[in-house]
């Protein structure tokens, strides 16, 4: 009984300390993913200046630092690549590899790792192309092309020609009165009505002359003398 009751408290030791550690995990995940982000454009350029003319690495100063394990943990926690510090370092340091300062160029390498966006503005246009600013906390604040779709316009079209001539003298015809666009559609406007109408015209009976047949011989006289018809 004494050895049941001491492999019972092993194993009851063991669930506890694995218990333990799964807590701490998503506590630990928990402040990851609540700690507030920091904007690296708030870096000085003069204390980043000094601290590498110091002889100091890039990756060592504290913000820097900071800022590249923020950006290391959102990729991991996400399922991606986790960036070497050492490499976003040496690009930053690097002056062929864009223009600027230091912390530009730092900005320039995580933004390019952790573009995540947030605090979208609304579009300046509802139509034809405006701007969206979003911002980042390594990309900073840039502004998005939005909208980018034409702005509906309705058909326009002029006044109606006057009556064309009919396609008959008389007897029913039809004739003919036609109109421009003046302005075209544009996207979901208002699409351009019929640019032609007809209407009958000399509906009247055409005249007809009357007509006869030649004369037919002479009969035979009424009477044989005397004077007849």
């Amino acid at each position: 009984r004494r050895c049941q009751a001491l492999a019972f408290l092993k194993m009851a030791t063991a669930w506890g300390l694995l218990l333990c550690a799964l807590v701490l995990s998503e506590c630990v995940c928990a402040r990851a993913q609540k700690e507030p982000e920091e904007d690296l454009l708030l870096l000085d350029d003069v204390d980043l200046n000094a601290h590498v003319a110091s002889g100091a690495p890039l990756q060592s100063h504290p913000r820097s630092r900071r800022l590249m394990e923020q950006c290391r943990r959102r990729r991991v926690l996400s399922g991606q690549t986790a960036p070497d510090p050492a490499s976003i370092a040496e690009s930053a340091m690097d002056p062929s590899s864009s223009s600027g300062s230091i912390s530009r160029r730092l900005s320039s390498q995580l933004c390019q790792l952790c573009p995540e966006w947030s605090s979208w503005s609304d579009c300046s246009a509802s139509c034809g192309g405006g701007t969206q600013r979003g911002r980042s906390p390594y990309c900073g604040t840039v502004d998005f092309p939005c909208n980018t779709f034409p702005c509906p316009v309705d058909c326009q079209v002029s006044g109606w020609s006057g009556w064309g001539g009919c396609s008959v003298g008389c007897g029913g015809g039809v004739q003919y009165s036609t109109r421009s666009v003046t302005v075209n559609q544009v996207g979901t406007g208002a699409a351009c009505p019929s640019l032609t109408r007809s209407q009958s015209c000399n509906t009247w009976v055409c005249p007809v002359d009357c007509q006869v047949s030649v004369w037919s011989g002479w009969g035979s006289c009424s009477v044989t003398c005397g004077s007849g018809t």
